[in-house]
């Protein structure tokens, strides 16, 4: 392990292999004030974990590779002093108590709820970096036009378009809260909707929009998952004559789901001066 340096007690380690519970808690601890680093299965969290001093590590029970207790048992190893947050999909006691035993300090059930998680390692939703907004990096997507004399302000304003709840918070998640951090107002738009909303993905969708403070629009059928291409167009149309956008995040249409292609043709068709345009790998992305 590394030696202790001045920014280890800002250090956090989150391993989780749910890529939008990942983005929900990495985004989070980062409003706290810690410097961030993921893993996405449990054989790079245990690399990881004893790579360097860490001030907390939050452990997904559950995980590809070693699991969560194993990845607990080598950081404790490792560090004893290493706060270790343990989080899992559902109450299991037996697995939760090995876990435990193995060194972990806290423990959470999913979905995760902001409040929850920075009252267990004791932080307040109100505390953040210092000037955070500030020290954000300027956006290389969308920077500020210089304005002149007697213009009125404008603020930069970024659209992201997706197929269903969770879409856009897992594809591009990180990159709209550097935006929001910049003062950006961000609008999501679900055009196909699609599934339980009460499920936990939709639950974990919505803890993610408080935390971008997005305004969400929505149409289409919710039972099927299918894009109205009429009604898209007309939800799109509105949005974009309504908030005249700086950046739009689209779907790739190297996805194996017909509502991201369709998402992204219709959001293309409409987008007549964007300035910025990017698209994003959905959950049907593909490697191709």
């Amino acid at each position: 392990m590394s030696e202790p340096n001045a920014d280890d007690t800002k250090a956090a380690l989150v391993i989780d292999d749910n890529a939008m519970d990942l983005v929900i808690m990495t985004t989070a601890l980062e409003r706290a004030g810690y410097d961030v680093t993921p893993a996405t299965d449990g054989d790079m969290g245990a690399e990881l974990i004893v790579s360097r001093k860490w001030a907390l590590a939050v452990v997904d029970l559950m995980m590809p590779g070693k699991d969560g207790v194993e990845v607990i048992q080598v950081g404790r190893d490792g560090d004893p002093d290493l706060q270790i947050l343990v989080v899992s999909g559902s109450p299991n006691a037996p697995l939760i108590d090995a876990a435990f035993r193995a060194g972990a300090n806290f423990h959470l059930t999913k979905p995760i709820e902001l409040e929850e998680l920075l009252n267990q390692i004791g932080v307040s939703s109100e505390v953040g970096p210092e000037s955070e907004a500030s020290e954000a990096p300027e956006s290389s997507v969308a920077p500020e036009a210089a304005e002149a004399p007697g213009e009125v302000e404008h603020t930069t304003t970024v659209v992201a378009v997706g197929a269903c709840p969770g879409d856009v918070e897992m594809g591009c998640g990180g990159v709209l809260f550097q935006h929001r951090g910049q003062g950006h107002n961000i609008v999501i738009i679900n055009l196909a909707g699609g599934g339980d909303p009460q499920s936990p993905i939709a639950a974990s969708a919505n803890l993610a929009t408080d935390i971008l403070e997005a305004r969400i629009e929505s149409t289409g059928d919710r039972a099927s998952g299918v894009v109205d291409t009429e009604a898209a167009t007309s939800v799109l149309q509105e949005v974009f004559e309504a908030s005249k956008p700086n950046v739009l995040y689209v779907p790739t249409t190297s996805s194996d789901r017909a509502s991201s292609v369709e998402c992204h043709r219709v959001a293309l068709s409409l987008a007549e001066g964007i300035p910025n345009i990017l698209a994003y790998q959905d959950p049907g992305a593909t490697v191709e």
